[in-house]
């Protein structure tokens, strides 16, 4: 064999060798891709049952929330009306608002005119109390003018207890007696008719000095015998010769002295007179009660 054909087939033995390995490689490659086929496949069938469920749990939540949407559309047209309501409330509440302010502001207008007319009633106030201070001292001088005719009425009861005395004439007493009987008995039936009870009255004499302040009202004058009838009696304890003041308002009308007491009323003698006493006036035992 000559030496080409020696090359030949040793060629033909190499080139029979690579086949050989070549096929056993392809045969173990093609093994190996068909279990690596096999498992891929299973893996396949793996995600496609796993994505099949995310896909039915992706559904299911997604109906959910299609429901949540609905729900929650409902809930927001219901807000939505709410809250139109609610700006029409504000705007109703705006509206009340403004009415408030227009309101207060007439308010301090209407408390800015009565500061005004306090501060007005505040300086007739003080001029009341200086009017009050110059009556106490008219007062003071009234007490003088009082205990001086204290000691005139004495001289003159005096006077009047001689000459009665010296009377002898019992006709005159007896129609002097009948006309202070039929005074006492217009007073008395005048009394009755203001709803007084004038069926017990007091006797005898009390003290002169007034031991408390007793507060009342001329119910009754007949300025032509000088007799007032006062509403306070007894009970109230006014006792015959308690000295009342009679006054009107913050005016002095005049001094009387009670003489006849009885439960519910009193019949005092005028014996000052300022200005004509009338009925309704205000009569104190002490002026400083006024």
């Amino acid at each position: 064999m000559s030496t080409l054909g020696k090359v030949f087939a040793v060629l033909v033995l190499v080139l029979s060798v690579a086949y050989a390995a070549v096929t056993a490689v392809l045969y173990s490659t093609t093994d190996y891709w068909k279990g690596r086929h096999a498992a891929v496949e299973a893996e396949k069938k793996k995600i496609e049952q796993e994505l099949t469920g995310k896909v039915n749990a992706l559904e299911s939540q997604v109906t959910m929330l299609k429901g949540n949407l609905e729900t929650a559309t409902d809930q927001a047209n219901k807000l939505k009306d709410k809250n139109e309501a609610l700006e029409d409330d504000i705007k109703k509440l705006k509206d009340s608002l403004a009415e408030k302010t227009t309101q207060l502001n007439t308010l301090q207008t209407n408390f800015d005119k009565i500061a005004g007319n306090i501060d007005t009633l505040m300086k007739e106030i003080e001029q009341k109390k200086a009017l009050i201070s110059s009556l106490e001292e008219n007062a003071k001088e009234l007490q003088a003018k009082k205990e001086e005719l204290a000691k005139q009425r004495d001289d003159l009861t005096f006077r009047l207890q001689a000459a009665t005395a010296a009377n002898t004439d019992l006709t005159n007493k007896c129609k002097a007696l009948m006309a202070e009987v039929e005074k006492m008995t217009d007073l008395l039936d005048r009394a009755k008719q203001e709803g007084f009870d004038v069926s017990k009255p007091s006797s005898g004499a009390g003290p002169t000095v007034v031991q408390k302040t007793i507060r009342g009202r001329v119910t009754g004058v007949r300025e032509s015998a000088g007799l007032v009838v006062i509403n306070v009696g007894s009970q109230d304890e006014v006792q015959s010769g308690y000295p009342f003041i009679v006054y009107r308002g913050a005016e002095f009308i005049a001094k009387i002295v009670v003489d006849k007491v009885y439960p519910e009323m009193s019949v005092a003698n005028i014996e000052i007179s300022k200005s004509p006493i009338q009925v309704g006036d205000t009569v104190t035992t002490k002026l400083a009660a006024f």
